[in-house]
């Protein structure tokens, strides 16, 4: 029976920047509508079977209450309430071999849901905060493009993009942590609240891809290199005024001393001491000289639905196939 993986974070699009900018609100009761509409969408298959992430706020259940489909919720002992829950129920999944995982979050959740995910491939719903990773696309047709996928013979190369990261790595090059669009080194060392708002805190910004069409560091890098190039920007009062939308309802002028593009497997040193480094608008990881870090861009990534090939894809009925390459990125 096909299986699919549902991690709806209901935390998603409720951190500060709903105070200091004019991001929008996404209630658990419109999550769970798209949740309704999303099986409706992977019930193409015909039977299948649905996990869910639970969690303590009720999301989880109430979308297991609808009674229109049958769903589960996969066991985590107890919940924390932090990344941990995310990371361990797609761990969950990927054992019980899921097809497909669809994300209702931001950048953040995805990240942390592509640390476990290992060759199973994403379909992210954007409902959260910064969203250059998750896509903004109605709940019937994500579903019914993981329907696709999951009865698709040899899905990669037909449906799905390996999608590039940055990578965290100490001096060994052992891989500490993973960003899926940014990295920004923010010059406090409180981490204070998680969510990056101030472009003033930021000294400088590494990026998978320089984008015009996003919200937030991208959209800074996209103004100074060639769209889509990986690159490093370094921010200073001297350096260019460029302007940027760096969250929903705030654009900024922010001034650019320097753009670098990135070389894949080429190690670039982070630093100051006592910066704190922020994965994909979150700050995670304060910078001591006793750890020196390093970022790596790789494009072996997780592997991510490309709607529009799913959709049009002419059906099949070949056996799955999966890349056998482990993308996993560590804890």
């Amino acid at each position: 029976m096909i299986k699919f993986g549902i991690i709806a974070n209901p935390y998603s699009g409720k951190d500060i920047r709903r105070i200091v900018s004019g991001a929008r609100v996404i209630s658990h009761q419109e999550k769970a509508n798209i949740i309704k509409r999303l099986v409706a969408g992977l019930k193409a298959v015909g039977d299948c079977e649905i996990l869910l992430m639970p969690d303590g706020s009720g999301l989880a259940r109430k979308i297991t209450e609808i009674g229109e489909f049958d769903a589960r919720l996969v066991d985590l002992s107890e919940l924390t309430g932090t990344w941990r829950d995310t990371y361990r129920a797609t761990s969950a999944m990927v054992d019980e071999g899921v097809d497909v995982i669809v994300t209702l979050g931001g950048d953040g959740t995805n990240r942390i849901v592509a640390k476990a995910c290992k060759d199973v491939p994403l379909l992210p719903i954007s409902t959260g905060t910064n969203n250059a990773f998750p896509q903004l696309i109605e709940g019937t047709l994500a579903g019914l493009a993981a329907a696709k996928v999951a009865r698709m013979g040899d899905f990669v190369k037909r449906s799905c993009t390996q999608k590039p990261v940055l990578e965290i790595v100490d001096v060994r090059g052992a891989v500490v942590d993973v960003a899926l669009v940014d990295i920004a080194i923010v010059q406090s060392s409180i981490r204070g609240a998680l969510a990056v708002w101030d472009v003033a805190e930021i000294y400088a910004a590494l990026v998978t891809s320089a984008r015009a069409d996003v919200i937030g560091l991208s959209a800074i890098a996209g103004s100074v290199v060639d769209l889509g190039a990986p690159a490093i920007v370094h921010l200073d009062q001297s350096g260019t005024p460029v302007q940027a939308a760096i969250a929903p309802g705030i654009v900024d002028t922010v001034r650019v001393k320097s753009a670098q593009v990135l070389q894949e497997g080429i190690l670039v040193p982070l630093g100051p001491n006592g910066a704190m480094l922020a994965l994909d608008g979150e700050r995670e990881i304060r910078l001591t000289p006793e750890r020196p870090l390093f970022a790596r861009f790789s494009t072996e990534g997780p592997w991510v639905v490309d709607i529009q090939a799913a959709l049009s894809a002419r059906p099949n009925t070949q056996t799955p196939s999966r890349p056998t390459k482990d993308v996993a990125h560590g804890t």
